[in-house]
C-alpha cells in the first residue's frame, strides 16, 4: 500500500538516449571501462540531472548491485549491440569497449552532455564528495554505496525513481511534495515523448 507522500513515478528506457549516454562517458574515458564504474557514472549522472532538471539521463530502471553496486538491466542487454563490446567472463570483471565513432551528441541535449562531463571528470579525479559538507573526496564506486537511496537496499532491490527523487530534492525549492509532483509530471511527458517521438 502505498503511503500519501509515495509517487508512482516511471520513466520509461529510452535506449536511444542511453546509448548516447553510455557512448559519451565512454569517449571521455579514453573508449573503455570496467562496467561497474561505468555503470556508476551513468547512475550518478542520471541522479544529477534527476535533481536539476526533474529528468534522469539514460532513464533506466536501476538496482542495487552484487558485483556492481548498480546496474541497469535495459544498459547491459545494450552493451553487445554493435556500438560497444563487452570482455571478460563470470571470474574477470567485465569491461565495456566503444566500437568506432558515433553521432551520440545527437541524441542528448546540451545540459545532458554537460552533465555527463561533469560527471566523468569527478570521476577521474576522484572529486565526489564523501557526504554533503565533506573535504573528502572519493570514486564513483564508493560514492554510488554512499547514496541514501543505494546503500539500504538489499542485493537485486529495486531503486525506485521516488527514492532517488528524494534524495536529491532541491529543498530550498520544494517542499517533499512539491518535488514529486515535479518529477512525476516531468516523468508523463517525458514518456508521451518517448511513445509518440516528431521524428
Amino acid at each position: 500500500m502505498k503511503t500519501h507522500m509515495q509517487k508512482d513515478i516511471k520513466f520509461l528506457f529510452n535506449e536511444k538516449k542511453a546509448r548516447a549516454a553510455a557512448a559519451f562517458t565512454l569517449s571521455l574515458s579514453g573508449g573503455t571501462l570496467p562496467l561497474e564504474k561505468l555503470q556508476a557514472l551513468l547512475y550518478i549522472a542520471d541522479r544529477a540531472s534527476l535533481g536539476k532538471y526533474a529528468t534522469p539521463i539514460t532513464t533506466e530502471t536501476w538496482y542495487r548491485g552484487g558485483a556492481c553496486p548498480v546496474y541497469g538491466t535495459n544498459l547491459v542487454k545494450m552493451f553487445d549491440d554493435g556500438w560497444f563490446r563487452s570482455l571478460g567472463s563470470e571470474k574477470v570483471p567485465v569491461t565495456v569497449v566503444l566500437n568506432g565513432h558515433h553521432d551520440y551528441l545527437y541524441n542528448l541535449s546540451y545540459a545532458d552532455a554537460e552533465t555527463i562531463l561533469h560527471t566523468v571528470w569527478l570521476g577521474q579525479c576522484d572529486r565526489f564528495p564523501a557526504k554533503d559538507g565533506e573535504k573528502k573526496m572519493k570514486g564513483p564506486l564508493a560514492t554510488v554505496l554512499s547514496y541514501p537511496e543505494v546503500k539500504d537496499k538489499k542485493q537485486c532491490g529495486k531503486i525506485p525513481f521516488d527514492e532517488i527523487a528524494r534524495a536529491v530534492r532541491p529543498k530550498e525549492h520544494f517542499t517533499e511534495e512539491e518535488w514529486l509532483d515535479e518529477v512525476l509530471m516531468s516523468a508523463h511527458s517525458y514518456n508521451s515523448w518517448v511513445l509518440h517521438p516528431l521524428d
